[in-house]
């Protein structure tokens, strides 16, 4: 099975979201392993209170990673963070992503 990694690196409210939203429930329905990488102000998505925007990549089992440096920086917890979304360091984020056969950034 193809790994697809998506990176979105906007905060909520910029239209980049809905799109690699998108994206990573297209390449999960097309039989694709998909993860959905959060970084910058992309970890804003995984504040509670977002629930709604990523249960639907969560419910169809796309891996939603935050970077925790990012988190740090944006005054994320892991308490903060919806529940299904695995924080994880820059050089776990780096691994994954060498892992991935195609990889998409918004």
């Amino acid at each position: 099975m193809e790994k697809v990694g998506i990176i979105l690196r906007k905060p909520p409210g910029d239209m980049s979201v809905g799109e690699a939203v998108r994206h990573a429930m297209g390449a999960a329905t097309e039989d694709f392993k998909a993860s959905l990488f959060l970084l910058d102000g992309g970890v804003l998505l995984a504040q509670k209170g977002n629930e709604e925007t990523l249960e639907d990549c969560l419910g169809m089992e796309v891996r939603v990673l935050a970077d925790s440096d990012s988190m740090s920086e944006m005054g994320l917890a892991p308490a903060d963070v919806i529940p299904g979304v695995a924080p994880l360091t820059p050089e776990e984020i780096a691994g994954l992503l060498g892992d991935c056969e195609t990889v998409m950034i918004f």
